[in-house]
C-alpha cells in the first residue's frame, strides 16, 4: 500500500527527486537513531542503548516498523532487533503529551515502546513521524485486490495523472496532480467549489468544480477529500492539517504536509456551505483528537466556531523587524563552561532580581545581561543538583524560582512525590520536601506575583488535581483537592492572577477557571476533600494544553497549543470567568501561512507568555530557530466584537541561531526577552514593542 502512494504521488507528494530516487536498495522509506526503551509497569527498561529504527519494506512487499540494536553495543541480552507490522494500531506520536520532544511512542503487542533521541535528531524524528502517518492515510484509502469494496461513487481506477488549470497568462511551474483509489466511509459533508495550490508563490488554480468531502472511515476517524472528475486527488485525516477560515472570502486554507508543507485553499459557493463545513469539521477533529464523542452545549459550540473565524484580513509580519539581524552581527559569545556534554533545558527568569537561571543536565548556570550586544553576562555555576538524602545528582524536569529569587525549586524526572529547594545562596540543594504521596507534574506562584513579594506557600499540579505547599509547616501540603475520576481532568498546566485565582490547561484541550475563594477553604483531608468545580470550563479545540498564562487582572486567558496560541476574553463587566462562568469568543493566534511554511511543517510552540512588567500587551513564544512576538495592545478590550473591519493584527519573528529550548519576559523591561538555546543564553531588546505609534 505505501508503495503505490509513493508511485502514484511521486516527486509532488515526497517533496523533490522521483520514485527510484526516494527508494534506496534496503527499502528503508524512514530512519531515525537514538535509543530503545519499553515500557514496563509504567516503568522505562533500556532494550538497546543505540538504535536504528527504520520504516521498510519486508520481502512479502509490506511495510513494518524496524528497530536494531547497534553492533558496537553491547546489550545484556540475545534480542538484536524489534519488528512491528505497520499499521494505524502503533499510535505513534512525538512526547507523551507534554513538552517532551524528544522520544518517538508508540504501542504493540498491548506494550508501551519509545526511541529516545538527542536534540539534533528531532529533524529527522518529525520527517519520520510525517511518513507514517502519509502511510496510515493511505492505508484507509487503499483496498486489497482480494477484496474490493465498493466504492464511494466508482469503482476504483488505475492512477491517471492529471493537470491544474493555469491562468492563460501565469508563468507558474506546472504541478502534476496523481489520482489516488477512493477513501470509503460515510460521507458526512459534501460540496464543490475552487482548489487552490500554492507553489513557490504561485497561484494555482488546481480545479473551480472540485468536489469536497469530509467522509468518516472509521469510528472518530474522518478524512478530508478532494475529487476532480469523480478521482480522489487529495485527502488527509482531519487532524493532520492546520486549518484557517477566513468567512469575508468564504474560505478554508490548510497547511498540509506533503513530503514538505504545502498551502492550499478551498473557496466554498455560499456562505451556508461554508459554515456547514466550519461546524462539521470542527466537531469531526475534536472526536478525531480526542477519542469521544462531540457533546457540547450551544454556548460551547458559539465559542469553537466563532473562535476559528480570523478576526483580521492579514497578520502582518514587521517589515522592520524582518530585517535586522543583530545575531549575525555580534562576535560569536565565548562557550561557557560546564561540566556535563548535555544541553541547556529549562530556563527560569528572575522576577525580583534580573538574573536568569538556566538547567543544563544536573547544573545550573546563573546569567544577568550584558551592557552591549544580545549575549547575557554568565555569573556562576551551581553545584550538580542532588537529592539531600541519598546525594544522588539528577537533571530537573521542571524548576521554579521562589521566594525573590533566592531559591529555586525543581521536580524530579521520576521521584515525582517529593520537591528539592535550592538556596542559591549557597548553590546547592538544602531541602528534599515530601508531597504527602501525591504525584507531582507542575509547581507554580501561589499569585502572579508571589515570588516578587516572597511568598512562602505555593502550588503543584497532578493529573487528577491540585494541592498548597507550605514549606515551614511539618506536613508540607496544607490543603489538596484531587478528582475522583482522573480520567475527565488529565490536568497539565497551571497560572495564577494577582488575586490567586487559577487557570488551568489539561492534555484534552480544555481550560479551566478556579476562584481563590475555592482554594483557600477546605482540602485539609487529602485522601477525602472534595475538589472545587471551576467556574468557567472552555471547551478548547481538542489539542492538548501545552502551556497555560493568565493576566494579572484575570481578564484574558492565553493558552499554548502545538501551532496556536487560544486568547480567551473572561472578563464580563466588573467580573471575570474566575468568579462566574464566562464564555466569549476566543482570538486564535496563529503565524500566516508563507511563514508557517517558513519555519517547516511540524513545528511546536513553546509555552507562550505574556510580559511581566507594565500592563500586559505583548506575548512571547517561539518554534524552531525562530522567535515570534504579537503587540495587541490595539485589541485588548473587553473582548474582539467590536474590532473594526480590516484591522491587522502585527505579530513579530526573529531567527536565530538556534534552536529555541524556552523563552520568557525579563521581570525588569517590559519588551527585554530572555531566551535559552540549547548551548547559550541571550536577551533581546524587542523593537517591535517600543517602536508603536
Amino acid at each position: 500500500m505505501f508503495q503505490s502512494i509513493s508511485s502514484t504521488l511521486s516527486s509532488y507528494i515526497w517533496g523533490s527527486g522521483t520514485q527510484d530516487e526516494a527508494q534506496t536498495s534496503s527499502n528503508i522509506v524512514a530512519e531515525l537513531n537514538g535509543s530503545l526503551f519499553q515500557v514496563i509497569s509504567k516503568s522505562s527498561q533500556c532494550l538497546f542503548q543505540e538504535a536504528h529504527l527504520v520504516i521498510c519494506e519486508n520481502e512479502n512487499g509490506s511495510y513494518e516498523l524496524r528497530c536494531e540494536r547497534g553492533e558496537d553495543v553491547f546489550d545484556d541480552d540475545d534480542i538484536t532487533e524489534v519488528v512491528h507490522a505497520l499499521s494505524s494500531q502503533l499510535h505513534m506520536r512525538i512526547g507523551d503529551g507534554d513538552l517532551n520532544k524528544n522520544a518517538l511512542h508508540w504501542t504493540a503487542e498491548k506494550k508501551e515502546w519509545f526511541l529516545d533521541f538527542e536534540d539534533e535528531e528531532l529533524e529527522n524524528a518529525e520527517k519520520f513521524l510525517s511518513l507514517y502517518d502519509k502511510y496510515i492515510a493511505s492505508e484507509s484509502e487503499s483496498s486489497s485486490e482480494e477484496e474490493v469494496k465498493t466504492p464511494r461513487k466508482s469503482p476504483v481506477r488505475s492512477a491517471a495523472v492529471q493537470k491544474p488549470e493555469t491562468p492563460a497568462k501565469s508563468s507558474a511551474p506546472t504541478v502534476t496532480v496523481a489520482t489516488i483509489p477512493h477513501v470509503e466511509g460515510d460521507v458526512v459533508f459534501d460540496t464543490t467549489g475552487e482548489f487552490v495550490l500554492w507553489v513557490q508563490e504561485n497561484r494555482i488554480v488546481v480545479g473551480d468544480k472540485i468536489e469536497l468531502q469530509l467522509i468518516q472511515t472509521s469510528k472518530f476517524e474522518y478524512t478530508v477529500c478532494f475529487y476532480k472528475e469523480d478521482e480522489l486527488i487529495h485527502s488527509w485525516p482531519v487532524q493532520a492539517t492546520t486549518l484557517r477560515f477566513q468567512e469575508a472570502h468564504l474560505t478554508a486554507s490548510w497547511i498540509a504536509d506533503m513530503g514538505g508543507p504545502k498551502q492550499i485553499s478551498f473557496t466554498f459557493p455560499d456562505s451556508t456551505a461554508f459554515n456547514t463545513f466550519k461546524k462539521k469539521h470542527t466537531t469531526c477533529s475534536f472526536e478525531s483528537k480526542t477519542k469521544t464523542a462531540f457533546k457540547a452545549t450551544k454556548e460551547d459550540e458559539s465559542w469553537l466556531y466563532d473562535g476559528l473565524v480570523d478576526k483580521f484580513s492579514t497578520f502582518r509580519l514587521s517589515e522592520s523587524e524582518e530585517e535586522e539581524d543583530d545575531f549575525e552581527e555580534e562576535e560569536a559569545p565565548k562557550p561557557i563552561q560546564f561540566n556535563t556534554p548535555t544541553k541547556n533545558s529549562l530556563l527560569s527568569v528572575g522576577r525580583y532580581s534580573s538574573n536568569s537561571f538556566v538547567v543544563r543536565g544536573d547544573q545550573v548556570g546563573v546569567f544577568s545581561p550584558s551592557k552591549r550586544g544580545t549575549s547575557m553576562k554568565f555569573q556562576t555555576m551551581t553545584d550538580s543538583v542532588k537529592t539531600v538524602k541519598d546525594k544522588t545528582a539528577f537533571a530537573p524536569s521542571h524548576a521554579l524560582l521562589h521566594q525573590r529569587d533566592e531559591k529555586l525549586l525543581f521536580l524530579h524526572p521520576t521521584e515525582k512525590k517529593k520537591i528539592f529547594c535550592m538556596d542559591l545562596e549557597r548553590g546547592k540543594v538544602v531541602e528534599e520536601w515530601d508531597t504527602e504521596g501525591l504525584s507531582t507534574q507542575k509547581i507554580l506562584p501561589e499569585t502572579k506575583d508571589a515570588q516578587q513579594k516572597g511568598r512562602d506557600t505555593f502550588l503543584g499540579i497532578n493529573n487528577a488535581g491540585f494541592f498548597i505547599m507550605d514549606p515551614r509547616q511539618k506536613t508540607k501540603v496544607v490543603r489538596t483537592y484531587q478528582y475522583k475520576n482522573a480520567n475527565t481532568t488529565h490536568f497539565s498546566c497551571a497560572a495564577t492572577t494577582d488575586e490567586g485565582h487559577m487557570a488551568v490547561g489539561t492534555k484534552l484541550g480544555d481550560i479551566r477557571l478556579f476562584n481563590a475563594n475555592s482554594l483557600q477553604t477546605g482540602g485539609v483531608d487529602y485522601i477525602n476533600s472534595t475538589a472545587p468545580r471551576a467556574k468557567t470550563k472552555l471547551l478548547g479545540f481538542g489539542d492538548p494544553i501545552l502551556g497555560i498564562d493568565t493576566t494579572r487582572d484575570g481578564s484574558f486567558v492565553l493558552a499554548t497549543c502545538y501551532n496556536y496560541l487560544i486568547l480567551s476574553p473572561v472578563q464580563e463587566g466588573k467580573a471575570t470567568g474566575f468568579s462566574k462562568s464566562v464564555k466569549k469568543a476566543p482570538l486564535l493566534l496563529r503565524l500566516g501561512d508563507a511563514d508557517a511554511m517558513k519555519i517547516g511543517a511540524s513545528f511546536q510552540f513553546t509555552p507562550a507568555k505574556f510580559n511581566v512588567a507594565g500592563t500586559e500587551t505583548f506575548v512571547v513564544t517561539s518554534a524552531k530557530n525562530w522567535i515570534i512576538t504579537w503587540d495587541l495592545s490595539e485589541i485588548i478590550k473587553e473582548d474582539f466584537s467590536s474590532i473594526p473591519p480590516n484591522t491587522t493584527l502585527p505579530y513579530y519573528m526573529k531567527q536565530l541561531p538556534d534552536v529555541v529550548v524556552a523563552d520568557d519576559f525579563s521581570g525588569q523591561q517590559k519588551t527585554d526577552i530572555i531566551f535559552a538555546m540549547p548551548d547559550d543564553v541571550r536577551h533581546y531588546q524587542w523593537k517591535g514593542g517600543r517602536s508603536k505609534k
